[in-house]
C-alpha cells in the first residue's frame, strides 16, 4: 500500500532491498551445486553475500519510521493501525499459500506445522516484523525516558551484543524470542541513524563532505569481499542458518553503512510509487520465483547465472503485476465491505 510522506533516498534502498531479496533466493539453490573453483561458483557466493543487506535495510527502514513517530506509543492505535496495514494481507496470503501447497500434494499437518513456525514460503521475515510491531510501543517509551546519548550508545552496543548471540544460536521458529530481540538492534539503530540524518542542512552539508556515501559504499562492498573470503576458506557459520545468516560482523557493519549512506543521499528520483508495492512483491515473490526458475531450468538446462539475472528480473515484474492486483483487491474491499472502517471501529480500539 502507498504512503503520501515518503523519503526518495530510502524508497530507493527499499526497492533495491526487495531486489536483492528475490536474488538472495532465487540464487539459493546453487550454493549447494557449484562446485570446483570456477568463476561460477565464486559469483554463486559473492551473490549469496551482497545480497543479505537487504534484510537488514528492510528492518532498519521499518524503524526509522516506527520509532520516530511519538503517535506509535499509544498501544491500541498503533496495533490498530500497523496490523491492518501487515497482519491482515499476510494472513489472506498465508490462507492463498496454504491452499496452493494442497493442491500441489502437501499434506495439511506440514503445512499447518510450517505456518506455525513461519517457515512457509520464506514469509519468516513477516512473523519477526510483527514481534518488533508488537514491541515498537515499549520501545518509544523507554526511548522518551532516557537521553538521547544514551539511546543512541545502548542501539549500537545491542547491535554488537546481538552479533554475538547470533555466532552461538540456532532457531527452530522465525518469531522466536531470540530471532525477534536480535532484530530489534537492527530496528532501533535504523531509528538513531535516521534522526541522526534529520539535523539542519548545513551540519549535513559537513557530514556528506565528511563522509561520502559513495566511500561508505565502497567500503561496504569490500567488507563483502572480506566475508566471501572468510566464506572460500571455510568459515559458513554465519550461513548454516537462515536467521543467523544477517549477522555476520562483516555483513551487520555493511548493512549499517549502506543503510547510513543513503540517509545522506539527497535523491531527487522519485520510485514511490513502485516503492509502495515492496511489501507485497516481497510476499508474492515467494511463489513465483519458484514457478518461473521451475520453467526456466526446463527451458535453459545450463548456465546458471543467465538463470539466475533472468529468473530475477522476469520475478520482480510478475511480483509487481501481482502486488498491484492484490492491492486493487484490498481497495475492492475496503469499499464493497467497508473493511477498514470495520476493523478500525472494533471494540478492542476503543
Amino acid at each position: 500500500m502507498t504512503n503520501n510522506k515518503r523519503n526518495n533516498s530510502l524508497d530507493l534502498l527499499r526497492l533495491l532491498s526487495t531486489i536483492a531479496v528475490i536474488l538472495l533466493h532465487i540464487n539459493a539453490p546453487y550454493l549447494s551445486v557449484s562446485d570446483g573453483c570456477g568463476i561460477s561458483r565464486y559469483a554463486v557466493l559473492f551473490v549469496n553475500i551482497i545480497t543479505r543487506f537487504s534484510v537488514p535495510s528492510f528492518v532498519m527502514i521499518s524503524g526509522a519510521f516506527n520509532l520516530h513517530n511519538e503517535k506509535n506509543r499509544n498501544f491500541k492505535e498503533f496495533y490498530c493501525k500497523s496490523f491492518y496495514k501487515t497482519f491482515l494481507p499476510v494472513i489472506v496470503a498465508i490462507f492463498l499459500f496454504a491452499i496452493l501447497s494442497l493442491v500441489k500434494g502437501n499434506q495439511i499437518i506440514s503445512v499447518l506445522y510450517s505456518i506455525g513456525i513461519g517457515d512457509f514460503y520464506n514469509l519468516w521475515f513477516m512473523y519477526m516484523l510483527f514481534g518488533l510491531y508488537l514491541l515498537t510501543p515499549f520501545i518509544l517509551i523507554v526511548k522518551k525516558s532516557v537521553s538521547k546519548t544514551l539511546y543512541r550508545n545502548a542501539s549500537f552496543i545491542f547491535l554488537c551484543i546481538a552479533c554475538i548471540s547470533q555466532f552461538f544460536s540456532t532457531y527452530r521458529a522465525s518469531y522466536a524470542i531470540g530471532v525477534v530481540f536480535c532484530y530489534l538492534s537492527y530496528y532501533i539503530v535504523g531509528n538513531v541513524i535516521y534522526e541522526e540524518s534529520l539535523t539542519t542542512k548545513d551540519i549535513r552539508e559537513n557530514n556528506r563532505r565528511r563522509f561520502n556515501p559513495f566511500i561508505l559504499l565502497l567500503v561496504s562492498i569490500g567488507l563483502m569481499f572480506i566475508t566471501l573470503a572468510f566464506r572460500l576458506k571455510g568459515f559458513v557459520y554465519y550461513s548454516v542458518d537462515p536467521y543467523v545468516s544477517f549477522f555476520s560482523p562483516t555483513i551487520v557493519v555493511a548493512s549499517v553503512l549502506i543503510f547510513i549512506a543513503f540517509t545522506k543521499l539527497n535523491l531527487k528520483t522519485n520510485v514511490n510509487k513502485i516503492a509502495g508495492f515492496t511489501f507485497y512483491i516481497y510476499i508474492f515473490h515467494t511463489i513465483w520465483h519458484r514457478i518461473i526458475m521451475g520453467v526456466l531450468t526446463k527451458i535453459f538446462p545450463t548456465g546458471e547465472l543467465f538463470l539466475i539475472l533472468i529468473g530475477t528480473v522476469l520475478t520482480f515484474i510478475v511480483s509487481l503485476v501481482s502486488a498491484y492486483v492484490y492491492d486493487l483487491f484490498w481497495r475492492f474491499l475496503e469499499v464493497s465491505l467497508d473493511v477498514k472502517n470495520k476493523w478500525y471501529n472494533l471494540k478492542a480500539w476503543k
